[in-house]
């Protein structure tokens, strides 16, 4: 079974070892920020469907930023 995942995973495998780790932890919190700002492109009945109020802390793109923040901090400096 290793053989055979080895077989299929071989070239993705040593592509991403080929990736710095520096750079790997960038690209990574590229992706965390891409995420949380995709939520911006959600429209904004969407967003606030079900909600009694459209009250700033009712706005889930807003919520999708604070809990990646966290990540982005830790991925970015911390290491």
């Amino acid at each position: 079974m290793k053989e055979l995942l080895q077989g299929v995973f071989g070239g993705f495998d040593a592509m991403l070892l080929a990736i710095p780790l520096a750079a790997a932890r960038w690209i990574l919190v590229a992706f965390f920020v891409a995420a949380a700002g995709a939520s911006f492109l959600l429209p904004r009945e969407f967003i606030f469907r079900g909600a009694p109020d459209q009250r700033w802390y009712r706005d889930l793109r807003w919520w999708a930023i604070g809990v990646t923040v966290p990540y982005v901090l830790i991925y970015a400096f911390v290491g």
